[in-house]
Parts: structure tokens; C-alpha cells; sequence
């Protein structure tokens, strides 16, 4: 009976329990996420209908537009001054939304951990620029332009 004891070996009901190492491989944890080439492709696509939708935007109305209209003679004697137009914030959105956009890149290409985490930051602020930056160009594609007229000016000299 001795002899069948030391063969026998027993095992532990509970090997995570008991803290001893299981004869199991340890379950990989698998995360759900994004692949980064997906990622990328998703931003620049986002960018580049940002950049068309605010540009047509601001292609609205020009800042000259006014002077087309003005009459031939020599009533305006100097060249009129343009009011601001909408491309200044169009401008402004499409770089401020392309700088994120490269961040986006050098986060992917050189971070490991909470990639996703930045990523997310990212293109929260990536949608929040894209949203003043389209109101911003819809309100100054709206404005109306000053219409300035010269009359001429008489000589009164005796």
C-alpha cells in the first residue's frame, strides 16, 4: 500500500485556487479595437469631406462679389475694399483638422499603449473642430457684404 501511495499523484480540485500553475495555456486576452490602417483611412476620409464641405461652404459668397456689379464710370475712384470672406475660416478648419489628422499618424506609427485611448481623444477633437469651423464658415459665407457707393466727388475749387 505504501508503494501505491507515492505512485498515485493527486491533483488539486482547483489549480487557480490553489495557486499552482494549470497544464492549460493562459487565455490571450483579446481586445477588441480597429486596425490602425482602418483607423487612418476613416480620419483621412473624415478629412477630406470636412475640407469639401466646408470649401463649398465658403465658395458661397466671394468677398468681392459686389463690385461686379458696380457701374462702369469713374463713380468709384479708388479700388474698394474687400469685406472678409469665407474662405478665412474654411482655411483655418481644413489645417486645424490636418495637423490632428497627422497626429493621428505619428500616434499610430510610434505609440503601443492606450493607442486607442489618444486615438479616441483625437478624433473627439477632430469632430469638435469640424463643427465650430462649419458654423464658423456658414456664418461668414451668410453675412451680406457692404455695399459702398462713391458718388463723384465735385470740384469746388473758385
Amino acid at each position: 500500500m505504501a508503494a501505491t501511495a507515492k505512485t498515485k499523484k493527486t491533483a488539486p480540485a482547483e489549480p487557480e485556487l490553489a495557486g499552482e500553475p494549470s497544464d492549460r495555456p493562459a487565455r490571450a486576452r483579446r481586445r477588441v479595437a480597429l486596425p490602425p490602417w482602418l483607423v487612418l483611412t476613416l480620419m483621412s476620409a473624415f478629412w477630406l469631406l470636412v475640407a469639401g464641405a466646408v470649401w463649398g461652404i465658403a465658395s458661397i459668397q466671394s468677398g468681392c462679389g459686389f463690385l461686379d456689379v458696380a457701374p462702369s464710370s469713374d463713380i468709384m475712384p479708388w479700388p474698394q475694399p474687400c469685406s472678409p470672406d469665407a474662405t478665412t475660416p474654411a482655411l483655418v478648419t481644413i489645417w486645424f483638422i490636418a495637423i490632428l489628422l497627422a497626429g493621428a499618424f505619428v500616434v499610430v506609427f510610434t505609440m503601443v499603449r492606450r493607442r486607442g485611448t489618444v486615438l479616441l481623444i483625437i478624433a473627439g477633437v477632430m469632430l469638435f473642430v469640424a463643427l465650430i469651423g462649419v458654423l464658423a464658415t456658414f456664418t461668414a459665407a451668410s453675412a451680406q457684404p457692404p455695399i459702398i457707393d462713391y458718388w463723384p466727388v465735385e470740384d469746388v475749387t473758385p
